[in-house]
């Protein structure tokens, strides 16, 4: 069951439980109208679907009209596997970087940027440790974590 959230003046009110998207309600949009569509590691057969018309059109327009495509993988579920090399922008949790047996986010990034597609920028939050990423050319990046403010 997946429950969304609305979030009215810092407050987080339940909202009703809404069903996966399927890719027979994705393929009914107008894919020209988008410049970039972000998916979670949920569901994973249809957004493998939902990627591949992605992709195919990007392959039948220009640069300028392509959309870019960014993957989260926060659940240590197999099947997210093969959304690595699907992203051109894709996240990993702490987590699920921890289920693949790496102790730190720079293993994570390096371990797994073998099964991204070229060009791809990868991001591993580490908790309180910050977040590090790695761009287009290989390059790692890190970003320290920042306390939390009380409310």
């Amino acid at each position: 069951m997946i429950v969304e959230h609305l979030s009215i003046n810092n407050f987080l009110l339940p909202s009703r439980s809404l069903p996966e998207l399927r890719f027979e309600d994705f393929d009914k949009l107008s894919l020209s109208e988008y410049k970039w569509i972000h998916f979670e590691g949920r569901n994973v057969t249809e957004v493998l679907k939902m990627i591949d018309k992605i992709n195919l059109h990007n392959e039948n327009v220009s640069e300028d009209d392509r959309i870019t495509v960014s993957v989260e993988i926060e659940k240590p579920r197999i099947e997210c596997q093969y959304l690595f090399p699907k992203g051109d922008l894709v996240f990993v949790s702490k987590d699920y970087a921890r289920h693949q047996g790496y102790e730190t986010a720079g293993e994570c990034l390096e371990g797994n940027s073998v099964h991204t597609k070229d060009q791809c920028r990868l991001i591993c939050a580490w908790g309180e440790d910050g977040a590090w990423g790695r761009d287009k050319d290989g390059t790692l990046h890190h970003s320290p974590g920042f306390p939390r403010k009380e409310l």
